[in-house]
């Protein structure tokens, strides 16, 4: 991320970059940091082209490449989702590898990706000729770094702990967030943002309520879960998706659980796991409701419960209804 942000300060571009990973907002925001610098205003239509999808042929971004500027340095050539990174597009990706060393001075290629396989040969070519930028979810106090800012820019203010209630909430996927602070900003009139601002206006995102069902059931909760359970099904939430989250949010209790009792440190978790220190918190929290084996059950249950609804043997609210039933005698 730093040399990107060098490349972009100095404005000595690499001729192909791939950016890639979860967190969306920051990849866009960077490609249209690098559509600035590289193509003047009023110039997009004629020095930068745009291909999508995984039905993109290697000639044709190669065509897009090799074409010359009209009365600007560069060409810009943005590649979006074309797989070419991943297991299945094998000779289209070794095209790909085999023009790199030749691309013209005057392109700039920029491919946008979401999942890669890093053993991938475009990957690797494109690290040796290029530039490779992973987007990653910011970190916890960087995230409540950015909440807070976005309302500064607004003329409003909002305390650290609020900032995190606030992520926690909603979720933090950073365009997720911008939606939020733009409904709270619309919708309060006092200068300092309260907790209550965020229970009155912002819709939980389906990975809080998720925890919030899976925490009633360590609880023993049963009309807690339940009526979680109904509002997401009365909110037209698939039960296929809340079941796949439940499974998730097990599976991840489990191996938290599992990792503290094999003497690892909250840091160490998340690094293991690869995700935010305050989801390791929260799980740990979650996790003294459950044995390891009774973790273990519920997930297999679940598993089980997955494919008997897919199987078609019972219909899906009704079997994770049954399934929580279950947890809860």
């Amino acid at each position: 991320m730093e040399r990107l942000k060098s490349d972009l300060k100095t404005q000595e571009f690499q001729k192909v970059y791939l950016f890639y990973g979860e967190e969306e907002y920051l990849k866009k925001y960077y490609v249209e940091e690098i559509i600035k610098k590289i193509i003047p205003k009023g110039q997009e239509m004629m020095n930068m082209s745009i291909v999508e999808g995984n039905q993109i042929i290697p000639e044709q971004i190669i065509e897009a490449a090799e074409t010359l500027p009209f009365l600007s340095e560069k060409r810009l050539i943005i590649v979006k989702d074309s797989e070419l990174f991943k297991s299945g597009r094998a000779d289209d990706t070794q095209k790909i590898v085999d023009f790199l060393p030749d691309i013209p001075s005057t392109c700039c290629l920029l491919f946008v990706e979401t999942n890669i396989d890093r053993r991938n040969k475009g990957y690797k070519a494109i690290q040796k000729w290029g530039r490779t930028v992973e987007f990653t979810h910011l970190k916890e106090k960087d995230l409540v770094s950015w909440v807070k800012k976005m309302f500064k820019k607004q003329g409003r203010d909002m305390d650290t702990q609020t900032a995190i209630y606030l992520f926690r909430t909603v979720g933090f996927e950073m365009e997720r967030l911008e939606g939020e602070i733009e409904k709270i900003i619309s919708y309060t009139e006092e200068q300092r943002i309260q907790k209550k601002d965020i229970d009155d206006i912002c819709i939980p995102s389906l990975e809080i309520r998720i925890f919030e069902l899976v925490k009633a059931l360590g609880n023993k909760q049963s009309q807690k879960a339940l009526e979680i359970y109904s509002n997401l099904i009365l909110m037209k939430e698939s039960p296929h998706m809340i079941l796949a989250m439940i499974i998730r949010q097990f599976r991840l209790i489990l191996q938290v659980k599992y990792l503290q009792e094999q003497g690892m440190s909250r840091r160490q978790m998340a690094q293991r796991l690869g995700i935010q220190d305050f989801i390791i918190r929260d799980c740990l929290q979650q996790s003294q409701g459950f044995s390891l084996s009774t973790l273990k059950n519920a997930l297999q249950e679940s598993l089980e419960t997955d494919v008997n609804i897919k199987s078609g043997k019972i219909e899906a609210v009704l079997g994770v209804e049954m399934l929580l039933i279950k947890y809860l005698d």
